[in-house]
């Protein structure tokens, strides 16, 4: 079932991060994120001429057991894995920068190439901030997986200028909610598939977007201007798939609508009860 939730629209949250980009990253005149609260998005850059594309290096790894990975970075090609941990960052993709060990992405065993960008966490939350950078001439879109089996998902999609590649998300948690906004140059499908889980369309996306389909386990719909281009031909689209087992799946338009989870009957009759004391 597509919901469309009857909250009233809003801004979709600020957070703030202190945590410096890598010592081998040379970064000229990039202000200092602030601290972050580990839970919220942050607030969405409404000005895309701050999407300018920044250095990058050819590859990132980073690991942690028990720790959080917090930060900015500057990649192509990235691998982000942790076990029970939180995972939080803001990353700009370039698909083109070729892989500094191989040359070029490897394929997988279906055929597909593989993604330009990966997260993934067994039990941990995952909070991201995602934008692409580099030229859309020479790759049209970049690919990024998050994988998770229990934890929550929470994607804040930055304004990409339509020089750069389009977005391509692939998106799964098993059991844990997902919460995705989108920028107002967002331009492409979003389909949301789900077993068990529940389907929600904020408010302000809703009014702007086209449903292709609409059933209790899939929804399929279309955001923003698809107009061909001086040569006839369309334009590159952006592309977010979001699965889940059990998991709700929760879709917004960054800096225009506002989520608030719902509050469960026993935290409800405890607030009551307090409220007497």
């Amino acid at each position: 079932m597509l919901l469309l939730d009857k909250q009233s629209p809003g801004s979709s949250g600020a957070t703030d991060r202190t945590d410096k980009p890598p010592p081998y990253m040379d970064i000229p005149n990039v202000p200092e994120p602030s601290r972050s609260n580990g839970n919220a998005l942050v607030q969405v850059r409404h000005a895309v001429g701050m999407l300018a594309p920044p250095p990058t290096v050819n590859q990132v790894h980073l690991e942690a057991r028990n720790e959080p990975i917090s930060g900015v970075y500057f990649t192509f090609c990235l691998t982000y894995s942790k076990a029970n941990s939180f995972l939080t960052g803001t990353f700009y993709i370039d698909p083109q920068i070729p892989n500094s060990s191989l040359g070029k992405k490897k394929k997988s065993k279906c055929g597909k190439h593989a993604s330009d960008a990966s997260f993934r966490s067994h039990k941990g939350p995952i909070s991201l901030e995602l934008a692409t950078t580099g030229s859309v001439s020479r790759t049209q879109r970049a690919t990024v997986n998050v994988t998770t089996r229990s934890g929550d998902v929470s994607i804040n999609l930055l304004p990409i200028h339509p020089s750069q590649p389009r977005m391509g998300l692939d998106v799964y948690s098993r059991k844990g909610n997902t919460l995705l906004y989108i920028p107002p140059t967002f331009s492409g499908v979003i389909h949301l598939t789900t077993r068990k889980g529940e389907l929600t369309m904020l408010p302000r996306l809703s009014a702007s977007m086209k449903i292709l389909k609409s059933t209790n386990k899939e929804v399929l719909v279309m955001v923003g201007s698809q107009s061909v281009d001086s040569t006839g031909n369309a334009p590159v689209a952006d592309l977010c798939q979001l699965k889940s087992h059990s998991g709700n799946i929760v879709v917004g338009l960054a800096g225009q609508d506002k989520y608030s989870p719902p509050v469960g009957f026993w935290k409800r009759m405890g607030e009551f009860f307090n409220a007497g004391l």
